[in-house]
């Protein structure tokens, strides 16, 4: 009797129950402020309301269907296995992109937003300097040059580098979401730093940057702490 009703609802009602599922969910995001690790902060309301929207649906869906003579379907396995999927997926710990992603998206060079790099004052406090606007910069001819000597202040996580005397200082930039996130990077001069930091720990760097015999531009730092992971890792 109840593996007969449980069939009845799961065929029935499957794709209801994933979407309430996700439903719930991107609300419980939003309200914990984790939904920023999926999608752009732009894009949290419009995904917020979607939610609401799809649980009123929802509610009128269900009383609607209560109203319905009720008959049986095949596919209670696939239904099953989709909601299972589903309510694991929801119920995993948000994480934020790692170095391993880093590598498997930059192949090696960090991502440079297309355009000129926007003009910034490099002559008073650098602090508020982003990640990627250094990048832009040094990756531009007519301005990599600009930032030899400057003073730089940097704020991600650690990536490895094919020579043991650098790591890579790492943030994604987010235009969409987590899908589409792209690894900014700057290359730091730190020998044996694997000595104090592993992987993925999050590090703040002070420092000046210097060009290499080969001409790349690298951070000198001088200074280097591990930190906590910042409640937003992004940048937009």
């Amino acid at each position: 009797m109840l593996f007969k009703k449980l069939h009845s609802v799961l065929s029935k009602n499957a794709g209801v129950i994933v979407l309430l599922l996700v439903s719930l969910h991107i609300c419980r995001l939003a309200f914990t402020k984790q939904l920023q690790l999926y999608v752009h902060p732009r894009y949290i309301v419009f995904s917020v309301v979607m939610a609401i929207c799809a649980l009123i649906i929802i509610t009128f869906g269900v009383v609607h269907n209560r109203k319905q003579p009720k008959n049986h379907d095949s596919g209670t396995i696939f239904s099953l296995i989709v909601i299972l999927a589903t309510l694991l997926l929801v119920l995993l710990k948000p994480h934020v992109l790692s170095s391993y992603t880093s590598r498997e998206r930059s192949g090696g060079s960090s991502y440079v937003e297309p355009g000129t790099p926007k003009r910034i004052n490099l002559s008073r406090n650098t602090e508020s300097v982003r990640l990627k606007d250094w990048v832009s910069l040094i990756n531009d001819p007519t301005t990599s040059t600009y930032v030899l000597g400057k003073v730089v202040y940097a704020n991600g996580f650690v990536s490895k580098v094919s020579s043991s005397d650098y790591f890579y200082v790492s943030r994604f930039i987010v235009t969409c979401c987590a899908v589409d996130a792209r690894p900014v990077q700057l290359k730091v001069y730190s020998p044996g730093w694997q000595n104090a930091y592993s992987e993925d720990d999050w590090v703040n760097v002070t420092g000046t940057f210097i060009q290499e015999p080969n001409g790349e531009i690298v951070i000198k730092p001088s200074k280097l702490e591990k930190t906590d992971r910042p409640v937003d890792p992004y940048e937009y």
